[in-house]
């Protein structure tokens, strides 16, 4: 079962109206910019950028602590979502956003 985690927003990939954001694999692309490929030449996401499905809506999940380690990321992040029209939620947005969808949450 998914917990909010108090030490990370969500870039919620549903648009203003409801419908998923596109293209399909932007959540995936996003946390890309900060991955790297581990030892086993798999693709690593970082530990504080990654991609999250919520029920069926892609998103991607952000530490907080981004925002000091790395400013012009955390900015960059923040900016798309508003760019394109997505909530950016923290641990209370979630949980009313949600309600009882939260138990239906995995990361990819």
């Amino acid at each position: 079962m998914f917990t909010p985690n108090p030490d990370e927003i969500v870039i919620y990939g549903a648009t203003a109206d409801g419908k998923p954001f596109r293209p399909s694999d932007w959540a995936e692309r996003l946390c890309g910019l900060l991955s790297s490929f581990g030892k086993e030449h798999r693709l690593c996401y970082h530990e504080w950028v990654r991609p999250l499905l919520i029920g069926k809506v892609r998103s991607v999940t952000v530490g907080k602590r981004l925002a000091t380690i790395n400013p012009p990321m955390f900015q960059f992040l923040m900016d798309f979502a508003a760019t394109n029209g997505l909530q950016v939620l923290d641990e209370a947005g979630l949980k009313e956003l949600l309600g009882d969808e939260i138990g239906n949450t995995t990361t990819t």
